[in-house]
């Protein structure tokens, strides 16, 4: 099994970052006092991104806080993929 767990997919949501930090330090912490977190972290693969747009994350610090895509160039001048809209089924 595996948990996949991503963070930070649209660049304004800055909480969402500390919420994934927060997930995994409660697993750490609930680990061998917790049955459910500890039969979790034993027989499941655990992957954690815990910011999946780092460049549109930056971007909202020093440019434009409402930004949400990332910052890939593309054609015509324009910047940005808007990351949770390219997935392939």
């Amino acid at each position: 099994r595996k948990v996949w767990i991503q963070c930070q997919v649209h660049a304004r949501e800055w909480i969402s970052a500390p919420s994934c930090m927060y997930i995994v330090h409660s697993l750490v912490t609930l680990y061998e006092k917790d049955k459910a977190t500890t039969d979790l972290l034993k027989n499941a693969e655990l992957i954690v991104i815990p910011i999946v747009n780092p460049d549109g994350y930056v971007h909202t610090w020093t440019q434009d806080r409402l930004w949400r895509k990332n910052r890939s160039p593309q054609r015509r001048g324009c910047y940005g993929t808007d990351l949770n809209r390219n997935y392939d089924d």
